[in-house]
């Protein structure tokens, strides 16, 4: 009581992580007993990640969706998913400032024997011409950064989700190629903040079309730069789960 906070925010671990959650009589006592406003924060829509969080979400007066896929269907409480925002990234290690582009076309994430999508699309972007630069093993957070920040265009395969990295190559400044379709266009304007692509054959055309074209390339890469740091930095991000919980101050 004497350290009441303003907002909680649970983030759940899931059980194969080995990290445990906290008791729910716990959130329970915090949530209605304490009258502390809860938010919970979703990371993973899956089946499975859904049926975790279930046990904990009633405590939350709200949940944030920072994954494209809906979980209506998956979930017993779809009223508690109110927030769909994008994903915040650190402002420390979201920049353009300092960096050479050294590497032509990087994918930023990591690439393992048992992941059999993103393999079979780093292969099929090799039949094609395109090597993409890949993390191999453990790489730390902030070399994922660095990637972006020394790539001049990185490559997304995801369809239907919502992932961290998009947002974060866009505001590192490289051009960002998408698939058509994604949740992307939500939030940027294709062809003028980011590119997107139709099938593999269409993105090799525009990888090896925009390495060849620097003024295209960056002004693209330029636009959405701006775009996410004025719209969708991690402040912002703050300030809205403030706002929507009642508690006033400033991030």
């Amino acid at each position: 009581r004497q350290l009441r906070p303003d907002l909680i925010l649970f983030d759940p671990i899931l059980r194969s992580h080995g990290t445990p959650n906290p008791d729910r009589v716990t959130l329970a006592y915090l949530a209605w007993k304490l009258q502390i406003p809860m938010v919970g924060i979703l990371w993973d829509s899956g089946p499975c990640s859904i049926q975790m969080y279930d046990q904990y979400f009633p405590m939350c007066r709200h949940v944030i969706l920072v994954d494209g896929k809906s979980p209506v269907g998956h979930t017993m409480n779809p009223d508690r998913f109110s927030w769909d925002w994008w994903v915040p990234s650190d402002g420390r290690l979201v920049t353009d400032s300092g960096y050479v582009r050294t590497i032509a076309v990087a994918f930023p994430a990591q690439v393992v024997p048992e992941d059999e999508h993103r393999q079979t699309f780093i292969g099929e972007m090799g039949v094609r011409g395109i090597i993409p630069v890949i993390p191999r093993g453990f790489v730390p957070l902030e070399s994922f950064y660095d990637l972006h920040k020394t790539a001049k265009i990185t490559i997304n395969n995801a369809t239907h989700e919502r992932k961290w990295r998009a947002f974060a190559c866009i505001g590192c400044g490289a051009l960002h190629l998408e698939r058509e379709g994604s949740p992307v266009e939500r939030y940027f304007t294709p062809g003028t903040e980011y590119v997107t692509y139709t099938d593999l054959d269409d993105l090799a055309e525009k990888a090896r079309y925009y390495l060849a074209h620097d003024s295209e390339r960056t002004a693209i890469a330029s636009a959405g730069y701006e775009r996410y740091h004025r719209d969708y930095s991690a402040a912002r991000w703050w300030r809205q789960v403030f706002d929507r919980a009642g508690i006033e101050g400033t991030a």
